[in-house]
């Protein structure tokens, strides 16, 4: 009998035992189980109970138990702020215990790059608070800050509530405790007199980004390494930078490479994250895709590089705090977060210290990922394309038969680079077929109507248009045409080569290409000729032409896109590889860090880049020669020596490191903006190498300079645009809803309706344009959707952000637009309503600005 009892507590104890093992999690500060993970809200679990009577005959019961928290903060928080504004944080504080509960609240404010308190600098001066609140009730909590000026980064903060429990909640804890032990005979093991917990506590955080109105300013200086021995540098605007007291430091980057074709392995990120959902974007989107491809599969050896780069703990990083990581932790798992700091602050992206943003682009080279990057890109395309097989550049838009011929354009460039195997390029052959059927018509009929006038028929007919469309139908000889076209065609091939010289150098360019095609060899070399003797050649800059900077609005090619144009004919036709060097980098100077200055600009120097040699084998001879090294010093101080033989270096110590990484040969660091001075303006490399013969492209350089800088402080350039702002608060009275400005009425108060009222007038037509409109912190726009709104002989796609709201419009003619939407007051405070901004999207230097307003918002009453 007592054997048969002692069997059955040993069974018993096996059953609790493995009944038990999925749910009993270990605390590492303890010496005892949880036996159940705590809820962080509320939990509704199911149990069976079962057990076997004398009589054989089973029985069993079922409960539902629902474990909740007794203590919740929940956060009212805005979605972002911007410098300037005063607001009070609101929490939350809910009571869903069966008692009173009594406590503190703490506020606690970091910077979310760096996780340092940022208390004192936001004013956070009542970073305690005391509740008391009732059973079932809940208290708002407010914390007033101020956000500084200056700040440039992410704002995360942290409320915390905590409460003791009373000591009779503790004895019916207890008593509870034992009454359920013969339900639950392990609740005894977790919960005793002595580890009982003696208090409440709940946290909830949030990242907010700051917004500046201030405007970023990148200054590019490139570094021109064509000999061996030391060379120095004088970055003037840096070293003059400390008679601007207006300026605040972002930071300092400085690039090198063993080839200059990293820069565009840097960039194709850029072109693979699309500003809207425009056929350019999407287009170029695709491109990066199939250049990446390219790039993996013509270098195996740098397929292995990304492959280390994704599992390396650090490469080429040279920031001492680690805590970077933890921001991006929260934008993987925070898409609003990343899409407003990718908008409106991209250099906190930019932050993120060198070794994310190493694994960030070995990602992109992932080919399953590109592969299925490719295969969605092409069915938006197709999708896009219209019945007529043109594009429209947004969503929704009007035909637009230039940015059509783009694409096919682009599209003869990846053909151009052997980049599209033939199973890639007949999937993307259903929109060239259709394209370029539709693209010869048009030509056709524009020929026919020429045909008409006799006396004009002889004169320049050409337009930019058509010695475009001669320039990408020379990628595709291999589309037949039929006789009407073909005399069509060779028509304007003739005008091409009379009147060439009549037009700008970016159309005589692809007149040349164009005509090499066709065989007039002898007009196409005359043509590069004449832009060699027109062309200014600079050590410093390179070559380059003069029209680059007097560039007109009317152009649709902006000086990157031209200069890239350039590279390609000299590439072709003149195959002078010297000069083509030359040409290559002035193009470099003018990249922004990661990319080029717009996403066509980039994808057109992407191309001019890669163009090597005639066999079309893009980034061969990337990977560095083992025999050279370069010494890098700034304002006097060694920075690093780079030497490809060696895995690491030793270098000078404060305030910077630097890692040798002998697979890729690209070497990037950012100093940051606290320790940014002007003497590093004075630059020196010193370049040894063991080979026979130096090659001056084995080393490129740049260094960037970022800043932030008034917006009354920047030269202003002739525009043929100027905006306008106005705010309207919606009043009801007798008369019906009447709209006052905002300067007349004292403070607005929260539920309050407004109205925005954006006026734009253009001196002359224009083409492309972002309109972005910021708002402040305070408000939400209503009713608004991401569509296209026709205005009838005008219109635009509006995307609605985080933080601002894009009007993406296609073109405008000479005169008086305006465009109205309405906004809703949900946060008391004092809030500023950002710059709202016209640009043109491919020629950025044409721009202009509203004014800043400030908003004042009462509790509601």
């Amino acid at each position: 009998m007592a054997c048969t009892m002692f069997l059955k507590k040993i069974c018993l104890l096996f059953f609790i035992a493995t009944s038990i093992t999925q749910c009993v999690e270990a605390n590492p500060t303890s010496n005892y189980f949880d036996l159940w993970k705590k809820p962080t809200r509320l939990e509704k679990t199911k149990s069976t109970h079962s057990a076997n009577k004398k009589t054989s005959i089973q029985s069993s019961s079922k409960k539902n138990t629902i474990f909740q928290k007794p203590l919740l903060v929940q956060l009212q928080a805005p979605q972002f702020l911007r410098e300037g504004d005063r607001i009070e944080l609101n929490a939350k504080i809910i009571n869903l215990s069966d008692h009173e509960l009594t406590g503190t609240t703490q506020l606690t404010l970091l910077n979310a790059g760096t996780n340092q308190s940022v208390d004192g600098w936001f004013k956070n001066i009542f970073p305690t608070q005391y509740f008391t609140v009732a059973v079932g009730q809940s208290l708002d909590i407010k914390f007033p800050i101020e956000i500084p000026y200056n700040f440039n980064s992410a704002l995360k903060y942290l409320v915390t509530a905590t409460t003791s429990v009373p000591k009779s909640v503790k004895e019916s804890i207890n008593k509870n405790d034992s009454l359920n032990s013969s339900i639950n005979p392990i609740k005894n093991i977790s919960k005793s007199k002595d580890n009982i917990e003696s208090n409440f506590s709940d946290t909830k955080e949030f990242t907010i980004p700051i917004l500046t109105n201030r405007i970023l300013i990148t200054e590019s200086f490139p570094l021109n390494i064509d000999n061996i021995g030391e060379k120095n540098f004088a970055f003037k605007k840096l070293l003059q930078s400390e008679e601007n007291t207006s300026i605040k430091n972002q930071g300092l980057t400085v690039e090198l490479a063993a080839h200059p074709n990293w820069s565009v392995i840097q960039s194709l990120p850029y072109l693979m994250e699309p500003v809207f959902e425009g056929a350019e974007q999407i287009f170029n989107q695709y491109f990066a895709n199939v250049l990446a491809m390219q790039i993996n599969r013509s270098n195996p050896s740098l397929k292995e590089t990304f492959s280390k780069w994704q599992t390396k703990n650090e490469i080429n990083s040279f920031s001492k705090n680690k805590t970077k990581s933890e921001l991006l932790s929260d934008l993987q798992n925070n898409k609003e977060l990343k899409l407003a700091l990718l908008q409106e602050t991209p250099w906190v992206m930019d932050a993120i210290d060198e070794t994310t943003q190493a694994k960030n682009i070995a990602s992109l080279f992932d080919s399953t990922k590109i592969s299925n990057e490719i295969e969605n890109t092409i069915k938006q395309l197709i999708e896009l394309q219209r019945p007529s097989g043109a594009f429209g550049w947004s969503k929704g838009g009007p035909e637009d038969w230039q940015l059509t011929q783009y694409i096919i354009a682009g599209i003869g460039r990846l053909v151009k680079l052997n980049a599209l195997e033939n199973k890639d390029y007949q999937n993307i052959k259903i929109i060239v077929d259709k394209a370029i059927s539709k693209l010869d018509k048009k030509v056709f009929e524009e020929y026919k109507q020429l045909s008409k006038n006799k006396t004009m028929f002889s004169k320049n007919n050409l337009k930019d248009a058509t010695i475009h469309y001669l320039y990408l139908r020379s990628f595709f000889q291999d589309y037949p045409l039929v006789d009407s076209i073909k005399i069509a065609q060779n028509y304007f091939l003739g005008q091409a080569k009379k009147y060439w010289p009549f037009f700008d150098k970016n159309s005589q360019a692809m007149i040349a290409l164009a005509l090499n095609k066709t065989n007039e060899n002898a007009t196409a070399r005359s043509i590069i000729q004449s832009l060699k003797k027109n062309a200014i050649s600079n050590k410093q800059l390179g070559m380059y032409w003069k029209e680059w900077n007097t560039s007109s609005y009317t152009s649709h090619w902006s000086p990157v896109e031209s200069q890239s144009i350039m590279i390609e004919a000299f590439f072709n036709i003149d195959q002078n590889s010297a000069m083509i060097n030359e040409l290559k980098f002035w193009l470099l100077q003018q990249k922004k860090i990661n990319h080029w200055n717009t996403s066509k600009a980039t994808a057109a120097a992407s191309y001019a880049m890669l163009l090597v040699n005639q066999k079309n084998e893009i980034l061969n001879n990337l990977l560095p020669s083992p025999n050279n090294a370069a010494v890098i010093s700034l304002g006097g101080k060694k920075i690093g020596e780079i030497n490809f033989n060696a895995k690491e270096i030793a270098n000078s110590t404060d305030p910077f490191k630097m890692k040798s990484d002998k697979e890729s040969g690209y070497f990037k660091y950012s100093i940051e903006a606290e320790k940014v001075t002007p003497s590093m303006g004075n630059i020196s490399i010193s370049v040894k190498t063991g080979d026979t013969k130096f090659n001056p492209y084995s080393f490129w350089g740049a260094v960037y300079w970022q800043y932030f800088e008034d917006l009354d402080k920047l030269k202003k350039n002739e525009s043929p645009l100027k905006l306008t702002k106005q705010i309207f608060v919606e009043k009801k009275s007798d008369k019906g809803i009447l709209l006052f400005p905002i300067k007349e009425v004292a403070n607005l108060q929260v539920g309050d309706k407004i109205k925005v009222r954006l006026q734009i007038q253009a001196s002359r037509d224009i083409e492309y344009l972002d309109l972005k409109d910021q708002r402040a912190a305070c408000l939400i726009t209503i009713g608004a959707k991401n569509r296209y709104q026709s205005k009838g002989s005008w219109g635009y796609f509006q995307s609605n952000g985080e933080a601002s709201t894009h009007f993406f419009i296609d073109r405008l003619s000479k005169g008086i637009y305006i465009i109205e939407f309405e906004q809703l007051v949900i946060h008391p405070g004092n809030f500023s309503n950002g710059i709202s901004s016209i640009q043109s999207m491919y020629s950025p230097s044409f721009v202009s600005y509203s004014d800043e307003i400030r908003m004042i918002v009462e509790k509601e009453k």
